[in-house]
């Protein structure tokens, strides 16, 4: 799991966990971004669970918003049926 530990800086090269495209930075409508794998406003509904940082594009991190998925995976599906027009049948809890 890509994690982001540290803080991004202008010019450095990163890819986005989720759509893995390489982050070119673009003010700040394409810029990479630190993700809450699981979203903070769920913290109650996952019991605790660890904050876990992802980096990632803008585009991803607002499409995921706060929808809860099991793995990197389960959130490259969801990202790829959006890109798709499709609708995938997910938790929005």
């Amino acid at each position: 799991m890509a994690r982001a530990s540290r803080s991004l800086n202008f010019g450095d090269s990163y890819t986005c966990t989720y759509c893995l495209q390489v982050i070119k930075w673009d003010h700040h409508r394409t810029r990479p971004t630190k993700d809450h794998f699981f979203p903070k406003s769920k913290k109650k509904l996952l019991m605790g669970a660890k904050t876990t940082f992802i980096v990632c594009c803008q585009p991803c991190n607002s499409r995921k918003s706060d929808k809860v998925f099991s793995s990197i995976e389960e959130v490259r599906e969801f990202m790829t049926s959006r890109k798709k027009g499709l609708r995938p049948n997910i938790d929005r809890n």
